[in-house]
């Protein structure tokens, strides 16, 4: 069976659309710190906390194993609360996968409710929601220790199935610095009784500050608790930051020390996306040691396929032999994978099968089915599935609908959904609107829905910087765009790596050489990783400016990036000794 699935990997074929049943999915990070940006291009910095560990961490990686790589549209996009806590990364989608993994072996299985704690018509049982949680959710970030100091002089309970229950719903709605912020006052006031906790402290501490304070923090954890856990959370933390090498050096240790099981190895595959050796080497360990591969696993090979769908029906076939049936996220994905590749049938019957069951009680259903019949242009069924949720709408089902209404060149009825939100939400995100506009072109409409948010004096999550960068880019004010993110940047706050990857594009398109140079400089003082997209665009600045490049080869080299065909072409191109070379030869 392993064999099948070594053989099953197959070069990378072409990426289309994904979607999935997921949320749009980028990690969080309270303490980042948030951006006003005035009509007249000014940004100022609001700062949200002065934590211990000072702001974080990991963009991505990767332009292409950045953007493409979610296993779902922006249909899933996340309340605004929520989007408030970004660290600015956008999550790959099979670090979504290794990340559901990651939940249920941090026993949060029972907790599915969870994700929909951003509905405040939602039942908030005890079981999804508890009152500690609550406290913790609704209390500033500064102000949190004095909750937790005042919980315990009040003799409030504080057993260890209600702390690990208000951990992993505090994962579940990205408050990663508040998640660090309580395990800090646990450890100083009452200890950790187990190894979950120290997990959760790691996860919590790389998505709020770096990930070389998690590794710190990993180091002085008592042996009695180091188990396979906390390994599995460090690797995690390493993979979501595509830190390699760091990743391969605890992945070895992990098998000295006998503590590898699927979950690491999913991780791993993650990390080998783009690399079919090491795929089928990690596929090979599992084979050897009798590690079986899981649902996980399947949907990670799968989402790799691209428009391989005789690869893909391959892996269906071993994973019904196997006895293991798709889930919600892998129907999604799998009908994303048909419309990519123009087969519409095929995606219309699984979607079917997506739809069977009441959608009144079903609710993240409707979710994944949105952007989806969206895609195929069934606007029939779009409104079918809208007035479903309709009549008591969660916020996120508001944005997948505006975003449906959008793809579907319905800009009034998107415009009527929006209108609704805000009525029945404050402080809304407006970036699934403004992103209706820029992909219907409709810059005017784009323009004014920014100023009308900026003269609210908006604090823009980094999303939203990011669409509102990219209306100013797509007028062709790449300056401007180019103003607000440099001071942003200079002010402490973290854009996105996304952001700062367009407006290097931008600027790589004109053959503006030094500020394609100035961003790339922002990139990496951010602590991003420069990747292989990231030098493309650079050696494309070089070109369009029709200058030679002086030791790029070996910048590239230095970053342990292996030029393809197409890049080494294009150093040709620039490449200032090429004609000295061959006289000499």
């Amino acid at each position: 069976m392993m064999l099948a699935l070594r053989r099953a990997v197959n070069p990378l074929r072409s990426h289309g659309c994904l979607f999935g049943a997921s949320k749009f999915h980028i990690s969080g990070n309270d303490n980042l710190e948030h951006v006003v940006v005035t009509s007249c291009g000014a940004t100022q910095v609001v700062e949200s906390s002065k934590s211990v560990l000072t702001s974080k961490r990991w963009y991505q990686s990767s332009f292409s194993s950045l953007g493409n790589r979610c296993l779902s549209s922006h249909a899933g996009a996340r309340s605004d609360e929520e989007e408030n806590n970004d660290n600015g990364v956008e999550s790959d989608g099979e670090l979504e996968l290794c990340d559901n993994e990651m939940k249920e072996a941090l026993g949060e299985a029972t907790q599915n409710g969870a994700d929909n704690l951003e509905s405040e018509d939602a039942p908030k049982s005890k079981t999804v929601c508890t009152e500690l949680f609550e406290v913790i959710r609704v209390t500033a970030v500064k102000a949190i220790p004095d909750a937790l100091d005042m919980w315990a002089k009040e003799g409030k309970p504080l057993d260890r199935s209600m702390i690990l229950q208000t951990m992993a719903n505090l994962r579940k709605r990205r408050m990663s610095l508040k998640a660090k912020l309580f395990a800090e006052w646990l450890q100083a006031n009452e200890g950790f009784s187990g190894e979950e906790e120290y997990a959760y402290a790691i996860d919590a501490i790389s998505r709020s500050s770096r990930v070389g304070d998690a590794e710190k923090y990993m180091m002085k954890i008592p042996k009695a608790f180091k188990g396979q856990k906390v390994y599995d959370a460090m690797l995690f933390s390493l993979v979501s930051q595509l830190q390699t090498g760091k990743a391969e050096k605890l992945f070895e240790e992990m098998k000295d020390l006998g503590l590898i099981s699927v979950i690491g190895c999913n991780q791993m595959l993650v990390l080998y996306k783009r690399d079919n050796a090491k795929k089928c080497n990690v596929l090979s360990f599992m084979e050897n040691n009798d590690i079986s591969p899981n649902l996980a696993t399947y949907r990670i090979l799968i989402d790799s396929k691209g428009k391989d769908i005789q690869g893909i029906e391959k892996l269906l076939e071993d994973m019904k032999a196997k006895g293991i049936e798709p889930d919600l996220s892998l129907q999604a994905v799998l009908a994303g994978r048909y419309i990519s590749a123009g087969l519409n049938e095929m995606a219309e019957e699984i979607m079917k099968k997506i739809e069977v069951g009441d959608l009144n009680t079903n609710r993240i259903v409707c979710r994944t089915l949105l952007p989806l019949y969206a895609e195929l242009g069934k606007s029939d069924d779009v409104d079918k599935i809208w007035k479903i949720c309709e009549p008591n709408a969660w916020r996120d089902e508001h944005q997948a609908a505006i975003l449906a209404m959008g793809k579907l060149g319905r800009i009034k009825e998107a415009e009527e959904i929006f209108n609704n939100m805000n009525e029945n939400w404050k402080n809304n995100s407006y970036y699934t609107l403004l992103d209706v506009y820029l992909n219907n072109k409709l810059l005017g409409k784009a323009k004014n829905l920014a100023k009308d948010r900026d003269n609210g004096g908006r604090i823009l999550p980094p999303w939203t910087l990011y669409t509102l960068l990219r209306l100013y880019l797509e007028t062709g004010e790449v300056e401007k765009a180019d103003l607000i993110l440099t001071r942003v940047t200079r002010l402490n706050a973290k854009p996105r790596y996304l952001t700062y990857f367009s407006v290097m594009e931008a600027y790589a398109k004109k053959g503006d050489i030094h500020n394609t140079e100035k961003i790339l400089h922002l990139i990496r003082r951010s602590g991003y990783i420069v990747r292989f997209p990231t030098y493309q665009c650079l050696v494309q600045a070089y070109i369009n400016g029709k200058s030679p490049a002086y030791g790029l080869r070996e910048r590239i080299k230095a970053d342990n990036i292996i030029p393809n065909r197409d890049l080494g072409l294009q150093l040709n191109r620039v490449d200032a000794f090429r004609k000295s070379a061959e006289f000499i030869d």
